[in-house]
């Protein structure tokens, strides 16, 4: 009897606690984050284990958390790189085709912002230089059609004196 009865009080206190611990532990490595408890009236070693798993849980649920916010913060700057692209890829396809009014104006995340600042400084100094030359080019032609009038005045002044002379001769 005392040994029946001794049999029935190590199973009660022991291996069901040992048991609901084995399937706590199997369930939390199934990914199955719901809360450690119940072991609150066990003996100290098994609640301490319980304490233990309770901890491990709590550093799963931080994991998975964090996990949730890196993917959020990834797709951001996926998102971001995108717009980017899709902005400096449209202002370049304009300068190529001769447009160098079109500034890119979108808002863009810090290392982006410095890429459009630049092709911005960039496209202005390639319009001022264009604008340089269009005013030079405007120049030179200017000069040129009065060295072709000089030499055409020249010319004549030239042939009216040839004539001059020959006749004198």
């Amino acid at each position: 009897v005392v040994l029946v009865l001794a049999f029935l009080l190590i199973r009660m206190v022991v291996q069901r606690p040992l048991k609901r611990l084995r399937e706590t532990t199997e369930r939390l490595a199934a990914g199955n984050l719901a809360v450690v408890d119940g072991f609150q009236q066990s003996s100290e070693e098994i609640f301490s284990i319980a304490s233990a798993l309770a901890v491990f849980r709590d550093g799963l649920m931080e994991k998975q958390t964090m996990a949730k916010q890196q993917e959020k913060e990834r797709q951001a700057r996926v998102e971001e790189q995108q717009a980017a692209v899709s902005a400096i890829g449209q202002a370049l396809e304009r300068l190529s085709s001769g447009d160098l009014t079109k500034r890119i104006d979108v808002e863009m995340s810090e290392g982006y912002a410095k890429l459009r600042d630049d092709f911005n400084k960039a496209q202005d100094t390639l319009r001022d230089m264009l604008r340089e030359i269009s005013t030079s080019s405007s120049g030179i032609l200017a000069g040129t059609d009065q060295i072709s009038s000089a030499s055409f005045e020249l010319s004549r002044r030239t042939e009216t004196q040839a004539a001059t002379l020959e006749e004198s001769v």
